[in-house]
């Protein structure tokens, strides 16, 4: 698996790219997120590759927006975080958000730390992020759809 930033080039497979109803109750699809990062340079979506097969999204975010959940200025948001769902169960969220780390190091030297939130309700994301090392800071904060526990994890 590899991650890269999103380019112009990746618009097919971005269109492609399936999520349950299910899941778009707790997550951004990818082409929402492209137009969100069209107009807001501090998102940058980043798409994991799995055999040439895009099955993992996601949105680094630089923005103040972080700022709800963390005082550290040095942090990347994680926001809509996702799986094609032709791909779920196969170990691709995991190993996404195990080299998750590098690729910020090597791409934002200056971040210190991933931080999230994610709804109380979404037990197997919950459960995904504390298998790969994010840590619950014991805070809750309301969101669109209901109460999010933030998580962090120190890069």
């Amino acid at each position: 698996m590899y991650l890269e930033e999103y380019t112009p080039q990746h618009k097919e497979v971005i269109n492609n790219y399936y999520l349950t109803e299910e899941m778009n109750y707790y997550t951004s699809h990818p082409k929402d997120c492209l137009l969100k990062s069209a107009e807001n340079k501090s998102f940058h979506s980043v798409l994991a590759f799995s055999d040439q097969a895009l099955v993992t999204f996601l949105v680094l975010d630089e923005g103040k927006d972080k700022m709800l959940y963390t005082e550290n200025k040095n942090t990347m948001l994680l926001r809509s975080f996702s799986t094609d769902s032709r791909f779920l169960k196969k170990g691709h969220a995991k190993e996404a958000l195990r080299i998750l780390p590098e690729f910020i190091q090597q791409n934002y030297p200056h971040i210190e730390e991933i931080v999230l939130a994610v709804n109380i309700k979404n037990t197997s994301a919950q459960n995904l992020y504390l298998k790969t090392g994010f840590i619950d800071k014991d805070t809750r904060v309301q969101g669109p759809i209901g109460e999010l526990m933030v998580m962090t994890k120190l890069i």
